[in-house]
């Protein structure tokens, strides 16, 4: 992977741990089912409880969901037990983000603060990425196409499900946090674009 947008995707994992999501972006690089597919952690739950009351499945009903999906996608266990685990992360960074803005006023201005800086460094990053991704030779686009895959495209799908955005209950939580999610899930489609403009 080309060294300069390695840096910079670990930095965004960074900020996107913040913002997230989104999130998402402490990003190492993590939340596939298509739009007419059931979202990821509904009927098969990918988590429960928290700050939005969903019904739990039993253990049993979820690991039949998780074999079924993994032979549907051609994933193993393993890394479909991986997106499980880093969507539920990227949720309770959002979760926990939630439950300190509607805390006291300084746990608030600290998520005001994080999710500021957390949105101009994922504007950066995105402006980096794109421009390294422009320069890169077709090896080093198969590989940067192969972690994309393999680290966020699991993240970008649960947040297009717009389920982290539905935690938010106020105007205040959609500005301030809501915005930072939204800047997570563009910061991904537009590195998914990138690879896909220049044919991977």
């Amino acid at each position: 992977m080309n060294n300069r947008l390695y840096t910079v995707l670990i930095l965004v994992a960074s900020a996107l741990m913040l913002a997230s999501a989104v999130i998402a972006l402490r990003t190492r690089p993590h939340f596939q089912q298509s739009g007419e597919e059931a979202e990821p952690g509904s009927e098969c739950g990918i988590l429960g409880g928290g700050l939005v009351e969903e019904d739990e499945p039993d253990a049993e009903a979820t690991e039949s969901c998780a074999a079924q999906n993994s032979v549907k996608s051609g994933k193993t266990l393993e890394e479909r037990d991986k997106e499980k685990f880093d969507v539920a992360e990227m949720r309770n960074e959002i979760e926990e983000m939630i439950r300190k803005f509607r805390g006291t006023d300084e746990e608030r201005q600290e998520v005001v603060d994080e999710c500021e800086q957390g949105k101009e460094l994922i504007r950066l990053f995105a402006e980096f990425s794109e421009s390294s991704i422009e320069m890169m030779e077709s090896e080093e686009l198969e590989k940067e196409r192969e972690s994309f895959e393999k680290e966020y495209r699991a993240q970008l799908e649960y947040l297009r499900t717009g389920r982290l955005q539905r935690m938010l209950k106020t105007p205040e939580e959609q500005e301030v946090i809501g915005s930072t999610i939204e800047a997570a899930q563009d910061f991904l489609e537009r590195i998914d674009a990138a690879l896909h403009s220049a044919g991977y």
